[in-house]
């Protein structure tokens, strides 16, 4: 694996996009660095670089241009990720509607589930908010007859069960 599966810029402007990973001179972390950018997985990359594991967790808390280096790819995996799910959302064989979603959710704030509420007062506000959730019973021999609300999460014990 050499530097330019990592960057594909000319010779003279790689130390320019990422800087801290050319200051890096350790063999291991510059592997471990390039496998994650070609997976975004670090216990994958770690194995396809021949590390253990927690060395990137050590090389993050104590080598500064090692946790600069893997910020700065962040972005391009970041980017990877998205391919992928665009390609397996839009995917003609079997294309997920899931991936569509949360893909949607990201590009449009009109489908997420979160609200954004403004409020611009000039003097002391109180704002409440009252959200129930359907109350379920303790007991399930306590709930209803009707089928309004939930029954219970469990069947009743055997008289077997019981005794233990």
């Amino acid at each position: 694996m050499s530097d330019k599966e990592i960057v594909s810029t000319e010779e003279k402007d790689k130390e320019e996009v990422l800087p801290a990973y050319y200051s890096i001179s350790s063999a291991k972390k510059k592997a471990f660095l390039i496998a994650y950018g070609k997976c975004g997985m670090v216990r994958t990359a770690a194995r396809n670089a021949g590390v253990a594991d927690h060395s990137h967790y050590l090389w993050m808390d104590k080598d500064p241009q090692y946790r600069q280096a893997f910020e700065d790819i962040q972005p391009r995996v970041t980017q990877m990720l998205r391919d992928h799910i665009i390609s397996r959302a839009t995917a003609a064989k079997k294309p997920s509607d899931l991936l569509a979603m949360f893909e949607m959710k990201r590009r449009d704030p009109q489908y997420r589930d979160n609200f954004q509420i403004q409020v611009n007062s000039s003097g002391p506000t109180q704002v409440n908010f009252n959200i129930s959730a359907p109350k379920l019973p303790n007991n399930p021999n306590d709930a209803p007859a009707d089928d309004s609300e939930p029954q219970g999460f469990f069947p009743e014990p055997d008289d077997e069960d019981s005794k233990d």
